[in-house]
């Protein structure tokens, strides 16, 4: 399975920063099974010029060039930097040195062609197959005009944001934020790729250990929500609840993203933490039924383990049992009477009783 796109660019930007300190060597870390299946394109923005086309090649001329350091960001932190047609882009890698920065926004390249009024998807047009899904991912770099001063990379307070988490989504997170073992994407095939930890196994701890937490309440959603389970809550919930439970995972989503940033951003060392700086999320929240963020933890949508109590509320409970029992009775009652119904045959309605039975309770767990 591939991984995503922020995947590549938080073990770039983790693994980078102590490669560009001499802290570790590309020969430590470029097999990473995340980049595996990707290609990394480093362009400039001013005429997109082809500069680099892998990363290894990227981060010894930042070496060489004095770069001391990376880091993550949402793009929209630069929007009234980075040029107008770039600003679609979801992230942005900061190059750090020691008189000035560089933003390179991260993205994907869109075939021109692909606007050409002769191009047209659909039925008659079959002879246009897009065979990109079959070819590796592309993540492509554009990097703009080095800008001097110093770009300030807050730190986290881990504890805190531990805390806004579990608020918002209604968890519970780990209390203790120290030495963990180290998050590795679970989906990867550990005999074939070299598997490292997403973030440098030695760095950023707390972020590990959050990171571990969310995973499993994202594994805990996508098994109890698969279509393919009896039991998945969607089939019981009504359009408005599973609206509120979809943005739930959204929500999940985007507090793993920002946990990952952050720990990207940690392994190189961030500036001092100050509780009067604003909580400013590098991941904003989903677009959903109601407004969430950092100061906005308390209007929160039910967890996915309120949507599976609704689903398996007493009183329906109570009517199945209700009618295991109407089963069993009737069961009874059809062999009494079995060898007197060839004498009566109007007894056999009695069979189909417990059927309709059946089907009146069906009709009535659809409409809860």
């Amino acid at each position: 399975m591939r991984a995503e796109s922020i995947h590549r660019q938080v073990a770039l930007v983790s693994y980078g920063s102590l490669f560009l300190r001499s802290q570790n060597t590309l020969e430590d870390w470029y097999p990473h099974a995340v980049f595996h299946n990707a290609r990394f394109v480093f362009r400039a923005s001013a005429d997109n010029a082809l500069l680099a086309d892998d990363f290894t090649l990227w981060l010894s001329i930042l070496k060489g060039a004095g770069a001391v350091r990376l880091s993550l960001h949402g793009a929209d932190e630069f929007a009234a930097t980075v040029p107008r047609d770039e600003r679609r882009r979801a992230y942005a890698v900061v190059v750090h040195y020691a008189d000035g920065y560089q933003i390179w926004t991260v993205g994907a390249e869109e075939a021109a062609w692909r606007a050409n009024p002769t191009f047209k998807e659909g039925p008659d047009y079959w002879h246009y197959f897009n065979a990109t899904g079959h070819a590796s991912a592309i993540d492509t770099y554009w990097g703009g005009e080095k800008l001097p001063g110093r770009f300030e990379v807050p730190a986290t307070d881990w504890k805190a944001l531990a805390a806004t988490i579990g608020a918002d989504l209604d968890i519970k997170l780990p209390s203790g934020l120290g030495p963990a073992a180290p998050f590795i994407l679970p989906q990867f095939d550990h005999s074939t790729r070299t598997v490292l930890p997403l973030l440098p196994p030695s760095h950023a701890w707390p972020a590990h250990r959050l990171a571990a937490a969310l995973d499993r309440e994202q594994g805990k959603f996508a098994n109890d929500t698969h279509p393919k389970n009896e039991g998945n809550v969607f089939q019981h919930l009504d359009d408005q609840a599973a609206a509120e439970l979809t943005h739930w995972a959204g929500r999940l989503d985007s507090w793993m993203n920002e946990v990952l940033i952050r720990g990207a951003n940690d392994c190189a060392g961030a500036g001092a933490n100050s509780r009067d700086t604003p909580f400013m999320r590098h991941q904003p929240p989903p677009p959903g039924p109601h407004s969430h963020d950092a100061a906005d933890v308390n209007a929160v949508t039910p967890p996915l383990s309120q949507a599976v109590d609704k689903a398996s509320t007493p009183g329906k409970w109570t009517d199945r049992i209700a009618f295991a029992i109407a089963i069993a009775v009737f069961t009874l009652f059809v062999v009494a009477i079995a060898h007197v119904i060839p004498d009566f045959p109007w007894l056999a309605i009695f069979i189909a009783l417990p059927f309709a039975l059946h089907g009146h309770y069906r009709k009535k767990d659809r409409q809860a």
